[in-house]
């Protein structure tokens, strides 16, 4: 970047110390989603609060949610009667803030309830599959040892 005042170039005052301020003020964005953000990280885990856990953190990459804590700009804080009586009024000013993030904090609890219903509906389904084929099987084993006591000889 060049850095042109007055018709002089001051890239190498000023600049170097717009660009250090800089460095200094950005804040880092949170990287949502990474390399091991994959599905088949749900069979990594060994108990159910683990997969939630898993679960929760593929669902807010999915849907782009960002639940970590609002930027703010951090500065020292005074103590005393200042910061008590300051305090209630910057929180006033905070609501949208504070709306934001409970509006992220309900969406991530809505699509854990809808996704946790579909995964049961999922699993209800194979289960009556499988019970319906178990009972498949035992007709026929009743039908095959019935033949079995009629005929009088082994299968």
């Amino acid at each position: 970047m060049k850095l042109i005042v007055a018709g002089q170039d001051v890239t190498a005052t000023i600049g170097v110390a717009i660009e250090r301020r800089a460095a200094q003020i950005e804040e880092p964005r949170p990287v949502i989603c990474g390399p091991d953000d994959s599905a088949l990280n749900l069979r990594k885990a060994r108990n159910p609060p683990e997969y939630m856990a898993i679960f929760c953190k593929l669902l807010r990459v999915r849907y782009g949610l960002y639940t970590g804590t609002a930027a703010l700009a951090l500065r020292p804080q005074r103590p005393g009667f200042f910061r008590r009586m300051f305090l209630p009024l910057a929180m006033k000013f905070m609501a949208y803030e504070h709306g934001w993030i409970a509006h992220q904090q309900g969406l991530v609890n809505e699509l854990v309830v809808n996704a946790l219903d579909m995964e049961r509906a999922a699993f209800d389904a194979h289960r009556v599959r499988m019970e319906k084929r178990i009972l498949d099987l035992e007709e026929k084993v009743a039908t095959l040892q019935h033949r079995h006591g009629q005929e009088g000889r082994g299968l």
